[in-house]
This record gives C-alpha cells, sequence and structure tokens, in this order.
C-alpha cells in the first residue's frame, strides 16, 4: 500500500482495510503509521537483499556475476509479500529515507554489503587471468554496485521497467567488454 500510494497519503483506515482487521488489532501490534512503514520498508529491503545476495552467491564466476546482477528479468516477481516489486518501490526507499533519516543507514548497509562479495568474484577472475589485472577490485566491485543502484533510480524516475531490464542487459555486456582479457 506504501509503494502504491506513498507514506503520505496512506491512512490507517487505509491499511486496516486492505488487511481486513480492526484498528484495536493494528494498534495490537503496531504503535501507530511510523512504526508499519518502517516494518514494511525493512522487508522490502531484505527482500531486494535476498535477491541481490541469491544472484551472488549462485553466480560461477564473474562473468555469469555480472550478467546475473544486471538481468532485472525477474526482479518484478521476486517479491514474496507484494504482488511485484517495482520500479516505485525505489522510489518509497528515498522517500522512507527522507522521512526517517535512520533509514539512510539501513539503505547504505545494503547498498554496500554485497561490495565483498563482488570484490571477491572479481579478484579470482584477475587470478585466472579472465578479466585485466590492472583494474582496482574494490573500486570494481563498487562501481558494480553503484551502477545496479543507479540503474534502479534511473526506472524508478522514469517509470519504464522494460528499459531497465533492456539497458541492464547492455551495461552487463559492456562491462565485460571492458573488463575481460583477450584471449
Amino acid at each position: 500500500m506504501f509503494v502504491e500510494r506513498g507514506y503520505d497519503n496512506t491512512s490507517i483506515n487505509d491499511i486496516t482495510n486492505a488487511c481486513n482487521i480492526t484498528k484495536g488489532a493494528l494498534y495490537h501490534h503496531f504503535l501507530n503509521k511510523d512504526e508499519i512503514f518502517a516494518g514494511a520498508m525493512q522487508v522490502i529491503i531484505e527482500e531486494i537483499k535476498n535477491w541481490i545476495d541469491e544472484k551472488i552467491s549462485t553466480s560461477k564466476n564473474i562473468a555469469e556475476l555480472i550478467k546475473d546482477l544486471f538481468d532485472y528479468s525477474d526482479y518484478f516477481s521476486y517479491s514474496k509479500y507484494y504482488d511485484n516489486i517495482n520500479s516505485d518501490t525505489y522510489l518509497v526507499l528515498i522517500d522512507s529515507i527522507k522521512k526517517f533519516p535512520e533509514f539512510k543507514t539501513k539503505v547504505a548497509d545494503y547498498i554496500f554489503s554485497n561490495i565483498p562479495l563482488i570484490e571477491e568474484k572479481f579478484k579470482e577472475a584477475q587470478l585466472k587471468g579472465e578479466v585485466n589485472k590492472d583494474i582496482d577490485s574494490s573500486s570494481f566491485a563498487l562501481h558494480i554496485s553503484v551502477l545496479v543502484e543507479g540503474l534502479m533510480f534511473v526506472s524508478a524516475i522514469t517509470g519504464t521497467e522494460s528499459s531497465l531490464i533492456n539497458n541492464g542487459l547492455k551495461i552487463a555486456d559492456n562491462l565485460w567488454t571492458m573488463i575481460k582479457t583477450e584471449a
């Protein structure tokens, strides 16, 4: 509901009606709308993080990892709790940072938590001679993370999920072309 309407346009009545519960039942579990919103944002952050973690852990090598991280084709159907995670989700996360500054740390932790894993896969590829050894692995991992998040931001602003998928694949191909060693 917060994703569809935003924080300010979602009332307690909207929430109780959508959940088919009474206000008393809602207030038994939550102090106020802020607490509900915080819980919802935490779930969204966890789901997106899990989606990315899964891609990192199942990728066999750096080429596959780059492709997987920029393959958004399953992103919009990943959610277990919402009809789907969409580009509006990103705007709600940004809104959560403005309304609740403590979310800035949570979102930053989510964004930066995967950098060491990406860096590790990149170093492995450098040792195997698959990618350019002159590229700083920590900078490259940050570069990947920023591109993934930046592409999500562009999709949120433009509202074009199909361009997110197409542009993600192009970015992955270009990145691989830039870093791979010539065989």
